[in-house]
């Protein structure tokens, strides 16, 4: 199964939800402490959730999947 199909099951797709809503929450929470302008705060935290919850996920597929 590729990466694509994986990431679409119900259940994967609502674990990846779940950690993304986190993983924003706390991006956010640690670069408002950092001195990020406020109008940055919001994309940051939205970039750096995606990269961290993807690399998560893709770790999970190539360990179930070998790929």
């Amino acid at each position: 199964m590729d990466y694509g199909d994986f990431i679409k099951l119900p259940d994967i797709k609502e674990e990846f939800e779940v950690m993304f809503a986190e993983q924003r929450k706390y991006f956010k929470n640690k670069c408002s402490t950092q001195g990020y302008l406020k109008e940055n705060l919001e994309a940051v935290s939205i970039k750096m959730a995606f990269i961290s919850t993807d690399l998560y996920f893709s770790e999970v597929h190539r360990d179930k999947f070998g790929k």
